[in-house]
């Protein structure tokens, strides 16, 4: 008697785990921003931030059930692509740079002064 209410319960669990994970549908569609345009009208940056807060949710959800230790190989990929999105939509959904980032230039080799041992053995510039 024992074993078949376990079995029960355990097959109960499964189906309840099942229905709920079918109740949130994958949101991912990483074809939406791809590539990501250059200029950006307010609209499409709505869309976009609308999107990126889907994906962020989604995310909270595998990593929450991941903690919990319920996710299946299958949904452990899931929740790969589904940071991988949320990292895409975070750098489409950022402001725009100030510019180019400044070279530096290092320099020509003998303008640098050189560390010589000077008196008591310590360096002296020279």
């Amino acid at each position: 008697m024992r074993a078949i209410v376990a079995t029960v319960t355990v097959v109960f669990g499964f189906a309840m785990y099942a229905g709920a994970r079918a109740e949130d549908p994958d949101v991912l569609a990483p074809y939406r921003f791809n590539p990501a345009p250059k200029e950006m009208t307010p609209l499409d940056r709505q869309r976009a931030e609308a999107y990126r807060q889907q994906v962020q949710k989604q995310l909270k959800d595998l990593e929450l059930d991941e903690a919990r230790g319920l996710l299946r190989p299958a949904d452990r990929r899931d929740l790969l692509d589904t940071r991988t999105e949320a990292n895409r939509m975070n750098r489409v959904t950022s402001p725009p740079s100030a510019g180019p980032v400044p070279m530096i230039i290092p320099p020509q080799p003998g303008t640098l002064p050189s560390l010589t041992p000077g008196p008591g053995g310590l360096p002296s510039l020279r």
